[in-house]
């Protein structure tokens, strides 16, 4: 997530999201956050940062150093309780993250989201007006490997056991430019919530 911490301090805030349950989309989402975060830390911007999650804490071990500002990297990594997390996310400007519970409860409590979708998700699963959701999807439904119809997992097919990324076409500089621009509306509108 790229967000605006609505905390006393006012820190302008990178929140990178996690959930437990691993999905094959998730390391491609990874990869785009990582992206951004290290750009926008490099220019100095939306610093320091926040995370939630067993494994992110080392993931913004990486990112710090390349920040403009080495250790103001901030982050809540394992920190957050379900409440501490809405409390987060109430607090955003906007919330970049894979299908997941972080980024439908970010929509929930009103925050504009950025999710980054598999196709068969996109379907069923993404938010439907896109004026404060933007969405990317990942359009791969058969296995790179050895073709098997990732559409009908559970139905007439069964899984491959092939580890590969459902997002991979999903460049980090389109979502990156779709966080831009949900956070250039909120300025417009005027101060976060909080």
């Amino acid at each position: 997530m790229l967000a605006r911490w609505a905390a006393e301090d006012g820190w302008e805030v990178l929140v990178i999201g996690d959930e437990a349950d691993r999905t094959l989309a998730e390391e491609v989402v990874r990869g785009a956050l990582d992206d951004g975060l290290a750009e926008a830390a490099r220019a100095g911007r939306r610093e320091p940062a926040a995370a939630w999650g067993p494994d992110e804490g080392r993931r913004l071990d990486r990112v710090d150093p390349v920040s403009a500002a080495p250790g103001t990297v901030r982050s809540v990594a394992g920190q957050l309780s379900v409440r501490g997390l809405v409390g987060l996310l109430a607090g955003c400007d906007a919330m970049v993250g894979n299908d997941s519970g972080p980024r439908h409860l970010a929509q929930a409590v009103g925050t504009p989201t950025v999710g980054i979708f598999w196709i068969g998700n996109t379907v069923m699963a993404a938010p439907l007006g896109r004026a404060e959701h933007r969405i990317h999807s990942g359009w791969t439904t058969h296995c790179p490997v050895c073709g098997t119809d990732l559409t009908q997992l559970g139905w007439t097919a069964t899984d491959c056991g092939h580890v590969v990324g459902l997002n991979d076409a999903v460049r980090p500089q389109d979502v990156y430019a779709d966080v831009l621009d949900l956070l250039e509306a909120r300025v417009s509108e005027g101060p976060a919530r909080g």
